[in-house]
C-alpha cells in the first residue's frame, strides 16, 4: 500500500512540473498612440508577462484568459521568456502568434495567466484606465500596483505613480481671429513645466517647453501638455486658432500627428509599404487598411463661435474606391479608450439626440469626381437624402455641410453625416436593443463573404434561404417576408436609388 501510495506522488509530480515564477507585469489596455504591433499596425491592448526565475521559461503550457469561468481561453504559442525577461502579448482578438482571442475592456475587467491543468498562475481584476497610461507592477514582479505615464512594454517599470497633473489652461480659447493673436498658458499646478507642439504631433516632455505668450498670425494648432515631477502628465489639450479665414458654414478641425497621415509604415493616407489591395484591380495602398488612429477633433458652428466639440478621438479612413482620392473620409470615433465615450451636442439638427458617440467627415465619395475625373458637385449625395428625408419613409443618414482644415491647413469641402453602427441604431430606433443588434456589411465584390459589424449573420441567412427556396407568389410565404422586415421602406429605399440615378449602392 505505501509502494503505491509512492508511486503515484512520484507520477503526479511527474506529470505536473513545478510552474515557473511568472506573473502579469504590465497593461497597456487605453492604447491610443504608445506603441504598435508589428503584425497588423495596430494600437491594440497589451499585457506584458514577466519571468521572475533565473532560467527561461517555455509558454507552451500557459493560457490566458479575461474570463473565469474559461480560464484556458487562449494557449500560449511555442515562445521562450529568457530568465529575467518580458513578453508582450497583444490583446486584440486577432487569434494569431502573440496576438489573443480576446480585448480587453477599457472600463475593467478581469485577466488571468493559468497553467494547462487549470492552475492559476496570476490573476487579478483591473480598474478603469486612462489613454496611454499603463498600469504595472512597482517594482517588477511585485505586489505593489502603481501607474505609469510612460509605458515600458517589454522593459522594466521602475517606479510608478498614482496622482495626475492638472490640465493646462488656454488663454485666449481657439477659434476665429481677424488678426494675429497672442496666446498664453496656465496650469494650477505651480510646479509643472507645460509642453506644446505646433505640426499636430502629441506633445512629450521632450517637446518645446512653453516659457511665455505665444504669438500666432497664421493658422496654427496648438497641443500642449502638463508634466509634474512625481505625477503622471495631464491629458493632451489641442486649440485650433484661425487667421483671417472666412467660411459660410460650420467648420471642422482634424488634428493628426503626421506620422499617422504621411508615415510609409503606419500613416493611413499614404499608399506606405503596408498596404492591401481595395479590390483585384488596385494595387495595395495603406489607405485601404482599417487602422484607427488617435486625433483631435473640433467641431466650430460658425465661424463666430468658439469649438462646441473638442475631443481626443480615433479616426481611420473610410469608403471604398473613394480612399484613393486626395481628399479622404474620417471615420471618427468617440470612445473611452480615448477618454470619453461620447460628447453632448446636437450636431446633426434634423435629429432629436444629442449624444454623439460617432460620425463621419466625408469626402462625398464617388461625387468628388466626375465620370471625366473633373471636380464633381460633392453635394448630391447630401441633397439626395435631404430631399427624400422628409419626403418618404427610408432610413437615411443625416447631412451637414461642413469645410475641413487638416492639422491647421484648408483642406477643402466635406460634410458631416451619421456613422451606420449600432449607435445610429440606438439614436434613431431607440426601440431597438443595440445589444442585440444584427449588423452585416457585404464585401465589395458581390460574392465576397460578408463582414459582421454587429452580432452575427444566422437571422440573415435563414431569412435568405426563405426566400430563395419558397415561391413569392404564395401570400402566406410573402406574408412571412412581410413580417420580417419594412417591405414598405424597401420599396422606397430601391425607388429613391433608382430616380436619383446612383450608380454605386
Amino acid at each position: 500500500m505505501k509502494k503505491g501510495c509512492f508511486f503515484l506522488l512520484l507520477w503526479v509530480a511527474g506529470f505536473f512540473p513545478v510552474q515557473a515564477q511568472l506573473c502579469i507585469n504590465e497593461i497597456l489596455i487605453a492604447n491610443a498612440s504608445v506603441n504598435y504591433d508589428r503584425e497588423f499596425f495596430n494600437f491594440s491592448s497589451w499585457i506584458e508577462i514577466y519571468n521572475k526565475d533565473a532560467s527561461p521559461v517555455n509558454m507552451s503550457s500557459y493560457y490566458l484568459t479575461d474570463s473565469r469561468k474559461k480560464v484556458l481561453k487562449w494557449k500560449f504559442p511555442n515562445v521562450t521568456i529568457p530568465a529575467k525577461g518580458f513578453l508582450l502579448v497583444w490583446a486584440d482578438k486577432e487569434d494569431t502568434l502573440l496576438h489573443t482571442n480576446f480585448k480587453l475592456d477599457v472600463n475593467g475587467e478581469f485577466i488571468g495567466l493559468y497553467y494547462f491543468n487549470e492552475q492559476p498562475v496570476d490573476t487579478f481584476a483591473y480598474q478603469p484606465q486612462h489613454p496611454n497610461i499603463s498600469y504595472g507592477r512597482s517594482p517588477d514582479g511585485s505586489a505593489t500596483w502603481a501607474y505609469y505615464g510612460k509605458p515600458t512594454p517589454g522593459r522594466s517599470n521602475g517606479t510608478g505613480v498614482s496622482i495626475f497633473t492638472p490640465n493646462p489652461v488656454f488663454s485666449p480659447r481657439g477659434g476665429f481671429y481677424s488678426s494675429q493673436v497672442t496666446v498664453s498658458l496656465s496650469c494650477p499646478s505651480p510646479t509643472a513645466t507645460l509642453y506644446y507642439t505646433l505640426d499636430g504631433s502629441e506633445p512629450a516632455d521632450t517637446s518645446t517647453p512653453y516659457t511665455g505668450p505665444l504669438v500666432f498670425n497664421k493658422n496654427t494648432v496648438l497641443r500642449v501638455r502638463a508634466y509634474d515631477n512625481g505625477k503622471l502628465p495631464g491629458d493632451i489639450i489641442t486649440h485650433s486658432y484661425f487667421i483671417n479665414e472666412t467660411a459660410t458654414v460650420p467648420v471642422v478641425s482634424a488634428t493628426v500627428p503626421p506620422k499617422f497621415l504621411w508615415d510609409d509604415s503606419i500613416g493611413i493616407y499614404v499608399v506606405g509599404v503596408n498596404g492591401v489591395p481595395n479590390s483585384s484591380t488596385t494595387p495595395p495602398a495603406n489607405y485601404y487598411r482599417d487602422w484607427e488612429r488617435a486625433a483631435n477633433v473640433e467641431f466650430f458652428p460658425s465661424v463666430n463661435d468658439t469649438a462646441v466639440i473638442n475631443t481626443y478621438c480615433g479616426v481611420e479612413i473610410a469608403g471604398s474606391a473613394s480612399r484613393a482620392h486626395p481628399q479622404k473620409s474620417l471615420d471618427t470615433k468617440i470612445k473611452e479608450k480615448y477618454g470619453r465615450s461620447k460628447v453632448k451636442y446636437k450636431l446633426f439638427p434634423h435629429r432629436s439626440y444629442d449624444n454623439i458617440h460617432s460620425f463621419v467627415i466625408r469626402n462625398s465619395g464617388n461625387d468628388w469626381r466626375d465620370n471625366n475625373n473633373s471636380a464633381g458637385i460633392m453635394c448630391r449625395d447630401g441633397l439626395i437624402q435631404t430631399v427624400a428625408q422628409n419626403q418618404m419613409d427610408v432610413d437615411l443618414m443625416d447631412y451637414r455641410p461642413a469645410i475641413v482644415f487638416l492639422n491647421g491647413q484648408y483642406w477643402g469641402i466635406t460634410d458631416f453625416r451619421e456613422k451606420l453602427d449600432k449607435y445610429y441604431c440606438n439614436n434613431n430606433f431607440p426601440q431597438v436593443d443595440k445589444d442585440s443588434l444584427d449588423m452585416i456589411k457585404q464585401f465589395w465584390p458581390p460574392g465576397h463573404e460578408y463582414e459582421i459589424v454587429e452580432g452575427d449573420t444566422s437571422l440573415m441567412r435563414r431569412f435568405f434561404t426563405f426566400i430563395k427556396t419558397n415561391d413569392m407568389a404564395n401570400a402566406s410565404n410573402y406574408k412571412k417576408v412581410c413580417d420580417s422586415m419594412d417591405i414598405r421602406e424597401f420599396i422606397n429605399y430601391i425607388i429613391v436609388e433608382s430616380f436619383s440615378n446612383n450608380i454605386d449602392w
